[in-house]
């Protein structure tokens, strides 16, 4: 009896190969190529965000620290530490020429945010399940004050 193989076979045994491979290396480390960290690596994460063009009504309210919360409810943190700077805007004149002008009564504020988070090589994750990056945007409230939208300046991780 003579067998016969086509091109469908081969593919077939080429992906069932395949299939394993990957089960292997997924589950079994002692096959993997690099030493990844796991995901739920505990750390003590400080967070700054900013807020600009807020008035000294909210950089005060901010002062009073406390718990941070996300949108949803769930707690994001402690705020350790609020500083704030004059606020400079940009005006465009239709010759494109920019100028930076002190806009009156108006702040930067900066807020350090502690949380314990978890940590891998390339992912940082809040106590709230917040993904954790430089530029990101974040909307949270406090006892005090309700911020729509404040951006990620700076991560450290603490040992």
């Amino acid at each position: 009896m003579k067998l016969k193989y086509n091109i469908v076979d081969l593919f077939v045994c080429i992906m069932i190969i395949a299939f394993f491979i990957g089960v292997g290396i997924r589950f079994f480390p002692i096959f993997s190529i690099n030493n990844i960290q796991a995901v739920n690596t505990p750390k003590t994460i400080e967070y700054t965000v900013v807020i600009r063009d807020v008035r000294d009504y909210t950089v005060n309210a901010l002062k009073k620290a406390g718990v941070a919360y996300t949108s949803s409810g769930t707690e994001m943190g402690t705020i350790i530490d609020v500083w704030s700077k004059p606020y400079t805007d940009i005006e465009v004149l239709n010759d494109g020429t920019q100028y930076k002008l002190a806009a009156p009564d108006k702040y930067e504020a900066y807020i350090k945010i502690r949380t314990e988070g978890r940590e891998s090589d390339m992912l940082l994750i809040g106590s709230c399940g917040t993904e954790l990056y430089l530029g990101g945007h974040i909307g949270w409230y406090t006892k005090w004050v309700n911020i729509i939208s404040s951006q990620i300046v700076e991560i450290d991780i603490l040992e």
